[in-house]
């Protein structure tokens, strides 16, 4: 294979990771209702700050979706993390270990 053969190969492989991983991020409704993580406790302490409002029910919410956004932190650098390992090790495959035809 041609270097531009294998650089071709490698941009059409980040670009497809790269909207395939827009595509799983995003959420249609928020991360409020999308994700399952403690789905029925954040949606409980969102109903209890609507409907009875008090510093108590607002402090419960806010610690909710601080949970909710340490895990999409967290889970965006082990997608990131897998991403980079699987990557490596297609790279070196693909540039490293493909065989070159060497002169006649």
């Amino acid at each position: 294979m041609t270097k531009g053969f294998k650089l071709f190969i490698i941009c059409l492989a980040l670009v497809g990771e790269s909207f395939g991983y827009l595509y799983w991020s995003t959420f249609l409704h928020g991360p409020m209702l999308d994700l399952r993580y403690r789905r029925t406790e954040r949606l409980a302490a969102y109903h209890e700050n609507r409907l009875h409002p008090s510093p108590a029910a607002q402090t419960a919410l806010d610690i909710e979706l601080s949970r909710i956004n340490n895990y999409l932190h967290w889970s965006m650098l082990r997608d990131v993390a897998i991403l980079v390992i699987v990557n490596g090790m297609g790279f070196y495959f693909l540039w490293v270990r493909t065989p070159t035809k060497q002169g006649c």
